[in-house]
């Protein structure tokens, strides 16, 4: 039936006609050319109205079989879906197997503050089927991006992972994993990735997370020359569509010690001079505030030789991530901050509100 179906197919268009969505528009241009003229063209084989919508049914059903089968096959993008980010994605990062399952990193985003991944899990075989159907409600929790823990000076930070269900299968699965960072460091630019198959446990392996997306760095100027704090002095921003760090200058607000990486000198000071909000700015009265985790500490080597007059963080900020939507729908979200278009930063403590301009 197929046979004769293609054939006839190819007899009516004067070609193969392959693509399952082209063919199903073909063919309903065709019914309704047919509809209004009441015959077909002299010279081409009769194909009834009847026949035309037999093979439209049928050409839905392939084309629902094919795309179901091309997301077990093909992953389509979580990260290339964000229009804002889709150009710097890199794709194929790395493959693993046992022969039962493979696990793949499908793409990954880094400015080396944030990383963000897209992990496929895929069943080979039914043993393999068999472990990702009792496993996959833990698999989240055994996903992690961390900082190459056998570097010097690392960073501080959280990770996570969420089930991709619009895209998994009872035999692939995909999770989008983020790490984000409490400041930039070029330790980063190598993180770990800890993952387990059915026939080894867990495994760890070090990925290439070198800062793949624009960088805008600016130095701030406060207007009117006005001071945020006695204590500590905002100086430079790293910024990006991943993330935003403040580096500054520490006048005594916390100290380094061997027993742990600060010491407050004063907590009912440090509570007054603790950010109450921060806002960037842009052109045509643009404002964003930011959703951000408090991260004043000393900064690591790296960012010491980038930024010499800076000897703290002032704070961190994860702009992008992932989201579960009250759908229980998992979601990539990437700031709509254009980073080029940021004029300034408004910071709000206890005492005053300052607004820096970037230099």
């Amino acid at each position: 039936m197929q046979k004769e179906i293609h054939e006839a197919l190819k007899e009516l268009y004067g070609k193969p006609v392959k693509a399952p969505e082209e063919l199903r528009r073909k063919t309903i241009r065709k019914m309704e050319e047919h509809q209004r003229k009441k015959a077909f063209v002299v010279g081409k084989p009769v194909v009834t109205v009847a026949a035309v919508f037999a093979m439209t049914a049928l050409l839905t059903f392939w084309q629902r079989a094919a795309f179901a089968e091309g997301v077990k096959k093909f992953f389509h993008g979580f990260w290339k879906q964000q229009t804002e980010v889709e150009s710097y994605v890199k794709t194929g990062i790395y493959e693993d197997s046992d022969g039962h399952v493979t696990v793949s990193v499908e793409e990954m985003l880094s400015d080396q503050v944030c990383v963000q991944a897209v992990v496929k899990i895929q069943a080979e075989d039914k043993e393999g089927k068999s472990w990702l159907k009792e496993k996959h409600g833990i698999l989240n929790a055994k996903l992690c991006l961390a900082p190459d823990q056998e570097s010097k000076g690392v960073v501080s930070g959280r990770s996570d992972a969420e089930l991709l269900k619009e895209c998994s299968s009872d035999t692939v699965k995909y999770y989008a994993v983020y790490y984000e960072g409490s400041e930039w460091s070029g330790e980063m630019g190598q993180c770990t990735f800890s993952y387990f198959l059915p026939g080894s446990g867990q495994k760890k392996v070090k990925l290439d997370s070198r800062c793949n997306v624009p960088v805008y760095e600016y130095e701030l100027k406060p207007e009117g020359n006005q001071e945020l704090s006695r204590y500590i002095e905002p100086r430079r921003l790293r910024l990006t569509k991943l993330s935003c760090v403040v580096f500054g200058k520490n006048h005594g607000l916390f100290r380094k010690s061997k027993l742990s990486e600060r010491i407050l000198l004063n907590r009912q000071e440090y509570e007054k001079e603790l950010l109450k909000q921060i806002v960037l700015s842009g052109s045509h009265q643009y404002r964003k505030t930011l959703n951000w985790s408090f991260s004043m500490g000393s900064v690591n080597e790296e960012a010491l030789e980038r930024y010499p007059d800076c000897d703290a963080v002032v704070f961190a900020c994860g702009l992008s991530g992932i989201a579960v939507s009250a759908e229980k729908k998992v979601e990539a979200f990437v700031t709509e901050i254009q980073p080029e278009t940021m004029t300034g930063i408004i910071f709000q403590n206890s005492y005053r509100t300052v607004k820096y301009k970037f230099v």
